[in-house]
């Protein structure tokens, strides 16, 4: 696993992350992302990414770069909530094509997103468990403050709960799906000097960006 950011240079923990080329800049001088978004501009190509931002309540959300296509796919209480609004519709956007790179752009670059790239994990089964989780979902009652993009790419997969099922906690649990060790830690018992395994659990975006960040820094070593 590396922090990166884009362009990618090293496997360095990144500063926050910049507007890549490939993701806002060629939408400037054209406006077919397609035509535009070649594997030559692609800063971040083929790889699992795990993205945070930890301003206010913060977010984490996973993306998919493959065969110089975006798949974003962010989770939340984007619909109807409950008392308190520690509860709702737990919606997941799937997002393409000009709808992902604009979520990069407007909803994430203002908040100093950081991005972390998976590399244990495949795009194919990423995608294929977050596509399943969309697909058996059902569309959202729509509300007077749901996006456009929730109303076109949102789908209820659950419940929404900020204590145990939250835009980290499904970031983790999609990723882990997948194959990934990165979750994995393990010591020696000092009594029994047995290996004890366990697995890292976080529900907030602040601890999950502080974990990748450290294990990222370990894998410079």
């Amino acid at each position: 696993m590396r922090a990166t950011s884009a362009p990618v240079e090293t496997k360095a923990v990144s500063d926050p992350v910049q507007e890549p080329e490939q993701h806002a800049q060629v939408a400037k001088k054209q406006n077919s992302f397609a035509d535009t978004c070649k594997p030559e501009d692609n800063q971040l190509l083929n790889g699992v990414y795990i993205w945070t931002e930890t301003t206010d309540a913060g977010h984490a959300f996973v993306s998919v770069h493959q065969d110089n296509l975006i798949y974003v796919y962010t989770y939340g209480r984007f619909g109807r909530k409950g008392p308190a609004t520690l509860t709702g519709d737990g919606i997941l956007n799937f997002l393409t094509g000009d709808d992902a790179r604009l979520y990069y752009r407007e909803e994430l670059y203002k908040y100093q997103a950081r991005v972390f790239q998976i590399d244990d994990v495949t795009t194919e089964e990423t995608r294929r468990i977050f596509e399943s989780l969309w697909n058996s979902g059902k569309t959202p009652v729509f509300t007077e403050a749901m996006g456009d993009r929730t109303k076109r790419r949102g789908k209820v997969i659950d419940v929404y709960d900020l204590t145990d099922s939250n835009c980290t906690t499904h970031t983790v649990q999609v990723i882990r799906e997948a194959g990934t060790k990165i979750f994995d830690t393990s010591y020696i018992s000092t009594t029994t000097q047995l290996r004890i395994d366990n697995e890292e659990d976080f529900t907030i975006p602040v601890s999950l960006q502080r974990y990748l960040t450290e294990k990222s820094a370990i894998c410079l070593q």
